[in-house]
């Protein structure tokens, strides 16, 4: 890509995405023995999220940042938090 070449840039915009399935995977030992089990529910998770994204970036380092808008889990089934990650991108 030669825009990294050039130096400096920043962005921001929106997003929106809908849950497809959720899963969880539990490993854990009892009496020596490894066992696992796997869970598939919603979790009370929301089924569509949106929210806003920051990104800065210099040569071939990025900086992102997103932020949902909407609470993570539905009305009255888990505590009220919007999620936030961040991270490189090289």
């Amino acid at each position: 890509n030669r825009y990294r070449d050039y130096g400096f840039r920043i962005g921001a915009g929106v997003y929106a995405g809908h849950r497809l399935g959720t899963h969880a995977k539990y490993r854990y030992r009892t009496d020596g023995n490894a066992q696992r089990d796997k869970d598939k529910d919603n979790f009370f998770l929301e089924d569509w999220r949106y929210g806003i994204r920051g990104q800065i970036g210099w040569r071939n380092l990025d900086v992102f940042v997103n932020y949902d808008m909407n609470h993570m889990f539905k009305k009255d089934r888990g505590p009220e938090l919007n999620a936030i990650s961040f991270g490189l991108i090289l």
